[in-house]
């Protein structure tokens, strides 16, 4: 019989076994560790039956000990498994024995790997999610407002721009003018140069003085045209800039001056209904996991048959199973008038209802207590 649910590799684990005297059916309430003929043992899934070394324990509060087994009562004994019994490799471990005239009824421990007596929704994990909410928050609270967020263009960074302009144009503004430039070129330099440019490049006097004769410099007309269109430039550089982002991000200069403009940051207040619907929603949390524990410790917790006692007409649900777990699993007997459901033993009718058959109707009332 399933008897706990144990996480695996637990340690310092106990669990209860029922002896019974093997001739009366009654509980035996003296078994000591060292009464004759006692074999406690354990038996892990798929593996051979470890016997236990049996050791007395000075009293149920006594700390757990290996092999410890105290009566409790009306039968009942703790008794204390080696922590091997639980270690990770095995999903059970039954558990048994034998005492000289004695019955001992054992039972099946499943040992899983969740850890089902420990809440996630512990203190400190909750204290964790709240510091996280805090820090968002305190994040959050130093984003500018929508009127602080401008663009990329602004007025210091056009002002850089319109600085190294103006530093184009000082340059160009110190060019000589046309009546100004002068021929570095003398006619001696010349004739050496042309010598050797005729050498190296094969083109003749002739050529290179029709070239000179061509060569018109730049005058300060065609220098503040320059200047003109290297202003021109710029500034169409920077317009085709925001177009090429335009098409990379898909958003138009437009919508993002709309979406701009739209932008509400969240307010400490909003803020604030965020962090105390968190908190309460945590605490709920809290609450959800406390109940799931009892539900838990109810389902795994193992519960006695019921006694010689009339079932009530009004009992709780698991009582109610109790009784019907009982009556399937028990010796039962039907004779000439009375239907009979015996104890745990087979040996003391509990419960009994004296029925009849009058040739028409058969009647079975209500169930009694024994004998």
């Amino acid at each position: 019989m399933l008897q706990d649910i144990v996480t695996k590799d637990s340690t310092d684990r106990s669990v209860t076994i029922r002896i019974m005297d093997s001739t009366t059916g009654l509980p035996e309430t003296a078994v000591e560790h060292n009464t004759a003929g006692i074999d406690l043992w354990y038996r892990r899934e798929g593996a051979a039956k470890v016997s236990i070394t049996e050791a007395a324990l000075a009293a149920l509060t006594t700390a757990h000990t290996d092999g410890g087994i105290e009566h409790i009562a009306d039968g009942e004994y703790r008794l204390d498994l080696p922590d091997a019994a639980f270690a990770d490799g095995a999903n059970y471990v039954d558990f048994g024995g034998t005492v000289t005239d004695m019955v001992v009824y054992g039972g099946r421990v499943r040992l899983v790997d969740v850890d089902l007596e420990t809440s996630l929704a512990t203190a400190a994990n909750l204290a964790t999610v709240d510091t996280v909410v805090d820090g968002i928050k305190a994040v959050t609270d130093q984003l500018p407002d929508a009127g602080a967020l401008t663009s990329l263009a602004t007025a210091a960074n056009l002002a850089t721009v319109d600085t190294v302009v103006d530093g184009i144009k000082a340059v160009t503004d110190q060019l000589p003018d046309a009546g100004a430039l002068t021929s570095l070129a003398t006619a001696a330099s010349l004739a050496t140069a042309q010598a050797d440019l005729d050498i190296l490049t094969g083109v003749d006097g002739a050529t290179l003085a029709s070239n000179q004769a061509n060569y018109t410099p730049a005058t300060a007309a065609d220098l503040a045209t320059h200047d003109s269109n290297l202003t021109v430039g710029v500034v169409g550089l920077i317009g085709d800039a925001q177009a090429d982002l335009d098409i990379l991000t898909g958003v138009d200069g437009a919508t993002l001056a709309t979406a701009q403009a739209n932008y509400a940051p969240a307010t400490a207040a909003s803020l604030a209904t965020v962090d105390t619907n968190v908190d309460t929603l945590l605490t709920n949390l809290a609450t959800v996991d406390g109940l799931v524990d009892q539900l838990v410790a109810q389902v795994v917790t193992a519960s006695s048959e019921p006694g010689q006692v009339a079932p009530p007409v009004s009992a709780s649900m698991q009582e109610k199973i109790n009784w019907l777990y009982k009556a399937w699993r028990n010796k039962t007997e039907t004779v000439a008038a009375e239907y009979r459901l015996y104890n745990d033993a087979g040996t003391v009718v509990d419960n009994k209802a004296a029925h009849s058959d009058d040739g028409t109707t058969y009647t079975r009332p209500v169930i009694t207590a024994g004998p």
